[in-house]
């Protein structure tokens, strides 16, 4: 730990005194190209000696410059009094800076008569720099603020983008939550209608309940799996429904080459077939047939779930658990680059249309 903060500080050193350095050397190449372009040359080795002399203190004191600009922030409610206090630092910075550079460098740059004494140089250095290092005082605490009100600003902004992502997830294992029991309750309720008819039936169908069940689980935790299982998944539960309407019910399923490839939400189209089966084949003694399709259009994957039952109207669809369930699983997974579309007239059937960003495990977008 010790050494941790040893190498800190010896970096923030090393950065110090090396953007001190450069200013010198900006200021002694300015003040050596004047001379020259005035004619007057003057000795370039001197003047950078002399200017990291001066900015070497500016060195020195930076950290109390920093320390008073943490300190006394420019906050809306106390503007006025850290404006006061900062002038007063900054009044008390210059004297300092311009003491430190008469008490280490008198030696080399005084005196420059025989009557003048350290304190005499001291004066000239206030004298000939005061206004500047009141300036760059200003130049140190305004910027040392400006970038804790970025700094800040910015772990602001990755705190709420750290937040609404755990909110987003929490919302998204409550949708999870909610329907696996909604699943598992429909899918009972289809297997019962064969308990009494046909008992061996039904004992298969629970076998097969308890397959999809362990897959349902499995995905439980997981944000995508590809197509393929999907509709394996969903072949499954179309023989359970299959097995309680008998030849009432047809279904086919048709997927562009390169399509079960792509990666979509678990139990994506199942609560879409559900609907399909509860306003399409329920409401009807005719046999319906549901499909699904899938394609690719623009860097897009378009997935849907037909039925040729009665359909109704669209409104009818909208505040079911499955349906609703998956729009918002939708919503929070994919913003604004998903959608969902309901086409439906009475006696043509319903169709959920889904767009979706097309992304692969083997691209990994």
């Amino acid at each position: 730990m010790r050494s941790t903060t040893f190498r800190r500080y010896l970096r923030y050193a090393a950065v110090t005194m090396a953007l001190w350095a450069t200013v010198a050397l900006l200021f002694a190449s300015e003040g050596y190209l004047s001379g020259l372009y005035h004619g007057r040359p003057i000795d370039f080795g001197a003047t950078l000696g002399y200017s990291l002399a001066f900015y070497g203190t500016w060195a020195l004191v930076t950290p109390a410059v920093l320390f008073f600009a943490e300190r006394w922030p420019f906050t809306a409610d106390r503007v006025s009094v850290h404006l006061l206090r900062h002038g007063t630092a900054g009044i008390g910075i210059a004297l300092l800076q311009a003491g430190l550079f008469a008490f280490l460098f008198w030696p080399i740059y005084g005196p420059t008569n025989e009557q003048e004494t350290r304190l005499d140089f001291w004066a000239g250095m206030i004298a000939a720099h005061f206004p500047s290092n009141l300036l760059i005082y200003a130049v140190l605490a305004g910027g040392a603020t400006a970038l804790a009100a970025h700094v800040a600003a910015r772990d602001r902004e990755a705190q709420a983008a750290r937040l609404q992502a755990s909110l987003a997830e929490a919302r998204l294992d409550a949708l999870r939550a909610q329907i696996h029991p909604h699943f598992l309750f429909n899918t009972l309720h289809g297997i019962s209608a064969l308990v009494r008819d046909d008992p061996r039936a039904a004992e298969r169908l629970i076998a097969k309940l308890g397959s999809l069940l362990r897959a349902a689980l499995e995905r439980q935790q997981v944000d995508a799996v590809p197509l393929a299982a999907e509709i394996d998944f969903l072949r499954n539960y179309l023989d359970i429904e299959g097995a309680r309407f008998g030849d009432r019910l047809r279904s086919s399923v048709t997927m562009d080459d390169g399509v079960v490839d792509a990666l979509v939400p678990p139990l994506l189209l199942q609560p879409l077939v559900e609907n399909a089966i509860r306003h399409g084949l329920s409401a009807t003694p005719e046999t319906v047939t549901i499909e699904i399709r899938g394609c690719v259009d623009d860097d897009r994957l378009l997935l849907s779930v037909s039925d040729d039952g009665n359909g109704a109207e669209a409104s009818a669809l909208q505040d079911g658990i499955g349906l609703g369930n998956l729009r918002a699983r939708l919503r929070q997974m994919f913003g604004r680059e998903q959608s969902m579309r309901i086409e439906t007239r009475p006696g043509q059937g319903f169709t959920v249309v889904l767009a979706l960003p097309l992304r692969t495990a083997v691209s990994g977008s």
